[in-house]
């Protein structure tokens, strides 16, 4: 084989074979079985495949040859062997030497007894994976012109992966490195190979008919053959050259590494717990497919989550999560409602905020927070902040601030609202 292309739900080996075609030529071939075949260039066409017994492969009779010749020499030695057991090996002064010699005898005969049962033992393995998963075929293709073929295969393999990242993010000198890897284990060996990660399922279907054709002196006959492939036709995210994979063993290889500049920031969302969030702005020169990624952040391990995708060319904002050097503290500091007239009340609503950053850096910060929204003109509510607000969405009372707080100091900022509404009217008692 000389590609694994694995896709999200499947995988597949890619093997080829090359040879030159003028008119009509018949290639014999061995394929894996239950695999598509097709041919480079579309200029050529494959006109039959004929499906041959495996008994047809000279590594198939000489493995059988083998392996009888190993069967044959193993039954002569167990019965040298046997022989041992009728000599009594007790140590007597006039025969001592004669003894060493027959013990050294056998112990040589016991040491190529468990050579041959293991040499016998690796041709059975051949032998079994031959029959199972080698279809010896000749295979029928056409040239108008001579042109250079590469008859191809896909075949089923069974291979798993695990695409991941480690991201580490250094807050002080402003920077994102981020290393791609993935792990990988298929069923079988396999050596310098280029293997192809996909990112979405297959789902087209693809299907060649081929022809199974049988030459004889009476008219032909034949009987048609279904060989079936799956793919999507889409592109592929990451190409690894050269590599060597063992039989249920996972790998873990290096796709891509990357230090990009970065600007970090604190979001604080006080509708939602007002805990402090790193965030990292950095604007990648490759796409990143979203995967599992680890987070790291001045050497820290913070969480293990999924990354979205993170686009060329663009802007894209990383969550580190939790910030354990930058604290915050929302507190109700005033809720008071005073007459302002004869028919309207004023109610004063006032939150404060504390922070405290312990970075050795300058840090920004967005801060979320929300006020109510009157849907009635009777009611009025406008909202009020020691800070002037950068964003304020009238319709869900949204307010953003952004602001900078220098390395190891508080910042105390304090918002609310207040709210101009009628004086309800009590109901008579009855």
């Amino acid at each position: 084989p000389t590609e694994l292309n694995i896709y999200s739900d499947s995988a597949y080996l890619i093997s080829e074979y090359i040879t030159t075609v003028k008119g009509w030529k018949d290639i014999p071939i061995n394929i894996p079985k239950n695999s598509l075949v097709f041919l480079e260039p579309l200029s050529c066409n494959l006109e039959y495949i004929e499906d041959r017994k495996l008994t047809s492969l000279d590594e198939y009779k000489v493995l059988k040859e083998d392996i009888k010749t190993l069967e044959a020499q193993i039954l002569a030695l167990k019965a040298i062997l046997k022989l041992s057991n009728n000599i009594n090996f007790e140590k007597n002064t006039r025969y001592i030497n004669s003894i060493k010699a027959l013990e050294t005898f056998f112990e040589k005969k016991y040491l190529e007894y468990i050579e041959l049962k293991n040499k016998l033992e690796g041709k059975k393995k051949v032998l079994k994976y031959l029959k199972n998963s080698i279809q010896p075929t000749t295979i029928s293709v056409f040239c108008p012109s001579i042109e250079t073929v590469k008859v191809k295969t896909r075949s089923p393999i069974d291979a798993k992966t695990d695409v991941f990242y480690y991201i580490f993010g250094n807050s002080e000198k402003d920077k994102v490195y981020i290393e791609n890897r993935v792990k990988i284990r298929v069923d079988r060996d396999i050596k310098n190979i280029k293997i192809n990660i996909f990112q979405y399922p297959t789902q087209k279907r693809y299907f060649y008919e081929g022809v199974r054709y049988i030459r004889a002196a009476a008219p032909p006959m034949s009987k048609r053959v279904s060989r079936s492939y799956t793919e999507k036709a889409s592109v592929f995210f990451y190409s690894i050259n050269n590599v060597s994979l063992k039989r249920n063993l996972t790998k873990n290889i290096l796709i891509s590494k990357k230090n990009l500049p970065a600007k970090f920031e604190i979001e604080v969302n006080g509708h939602l717990g007002s805990i402090p969030y790193l965030i990292a702005t950095i604007k990648p020169d490759r796409m990143y497919p979203p995967a599992k990624a680890y987070f790291y952040i001045d050497g820290i391990f913070l969480k293990t989550d999924y990354i979205n995708t993170l686009q060329r060319g663009e802007n894209n904002r990383v969550l580190f999560g939790e910030d354990k050097l930058f604290k915050v503290r929302k507190e109700k500091v005033k809720d008071i409602t005073v007459k302002f007239s004869k028919t309207h009340v004023k109610r004063y609503v006032k939150w404060r905020y504390t922070f405290k950053n312990k970075h050795n850096k300058k840090m920004k910060v967005l801060l979320i927070d929300y006020i109510p929204v009157s849907y009635s003109y009777k009611r009025k509510i406008e909202p009020v902040s020691s800070l002037m607000w950068r964003k304020y969405n009238k319709v869900t009372g949204k307010l953003e601030w952004e602001f900078y707080i220098q390395p190891n100091k508080t910042y105390i900022l304090e918002y609310g609202y207040k709210e101009l509404k009628p004086i309800e009217k009590k109901k008579d008692e009855d």
